[in-house]
């Protein structure tokens, strides 16, 4: 919505379920931008706080909703709608969105221009990183603490091109070596310095890591938890994929 964008919206806890379209652009249609708050009161008013946030917090990176009816500009989307579905009852209902002219995200003067916390929000915690580090690996934080020392690190990024434009450590020096390509071009590298293979996750890093050590390099880390683990733990404004 800070884009100017629809926003396809869809929801399932237990056994109800609802759907939308937010639009704030829409032509030719009644402009739905937000629901307002009285609604919002209403529909969750069974739901706890904490119950829905866990619930939430677990799903929402794993759940999609499809666009293909904006995109192709076919049928009637649910612009001004909000469908409800109840699935005890096997019963759809509808009701009719107004645009909220006070919204403080799409009103006639918003007071929201970036995005929040999404944990802090909910008032769920962050799950606690993992501490237990296999000699072979080094934590995004170890690894920023030898950056900030002044230690001479040299990066490898083992991911695709389009990854990198995503995120990406340049600013440290990083290296992009993508594995298709690391067997090849293992000889760039110099076995004596101190070397740290990442990627998004540390599963393409660590195939790089046991092709190094067979070439016979000893100085060598792999990022534990790439460069998602990076975002989490060191560089919050890095954009995640």
């Amino acid at each position: 919505m800070l884009l100017g964008k629809p926003n396809v919206y869809g929801s399932i806890f237990r056994f109800e379920g609802q759907a939308s379209v937010f639009h704030p652009k829409a032509a030719g249609h009644a402009i739905a931008a937000c629901i307002p708050n009285r609604l919002r009161r209403d529909w969750f008013r069974r739901a706890r706080k904490a119950e829905c946030s866990a619930f939430c917090r677990r799903h929402r990176r794993d759940s999609g909703h499809r666009g293909d009816q904006l995109i192709l500009g076919e049928g009637e989307p649910l612009v001004g709608r909000l469908l409800l579905f109840d699935a005890l009852k096997m019963k759809f209902r509808e009701l009719k969105l107004r645009r909220n002219p006070e919204c403080p995200l799409c009103g006639d003067n918003p007071t929201i221009k970036q995005l929040i916390d999404y944990d802090q929000f909910c008032g769920v915690a962050p799950q606690p990183a993992a501490t237990e580090v296999s000699d072979w690996e080094i934590t995004p934080l170890q690894l920023k603490q030898l950056l900030d020392s002044g230690e001479r690190v040299t990066i490898i990024d083992v991911r695709e091109p389009h990854e990198w434009q995503i995120a990406n450590l340049e600013s440290y020096g990083s290296r992009l070596i993508p594995l298709g390509q690391f067997s090849g071009r293992i000889n760039e590298l110099n076995p004596e310095e101190e070397i740290v293979v990442h990627c998004k996750m540390g599963g393409r890093s660590a195939k790089a890591y046991d092709a190094m050590k067979k070439a016979g390099f000893t100085k060598i880390k792999n990022l534990k938890g790439g460069i998602l683990a990076w975002a989490d733990q060191v560089d919050r404004a890095m954009q995640k994929y």
